[in-house]
């Protein structure tokens, strides 16, 4: 028996997909630039030396700018 918040994370994590599919591609990559934009202002993202990140796989959040304008970042 799955438990009611796995259960409820598997419903979110749907409605994102699906949320982040709708949006296109424009939309999307304007999306990711924002987030990232918004990640290159936090100070521990500015103090940091190692940064953690993933390659994004389908309509997820493309982060790949911050390696692309960070390459000093680990």
């Amino acid at each position: 028996m799955i438990d009611p918040i796995s259960a409820q994370k598997a419903h979110l994590r749907k409605q994102c997909r699906i949320v982040r599919k709708s949006l296109g591609e424009e939309a999307g990559a304007r999306a990711s630039l924002d987030i990232c934009q918004s990640i290159e202002a936090w100070d521990v993202f500015q103090t940091s030396e190692s940064v953690l990140t993933y390659m994004p796989v389908h309509s997820e959040v493309d982060l790949t700018l911050l390696l692309e304008h960070h390459p000093h970042k680990r």
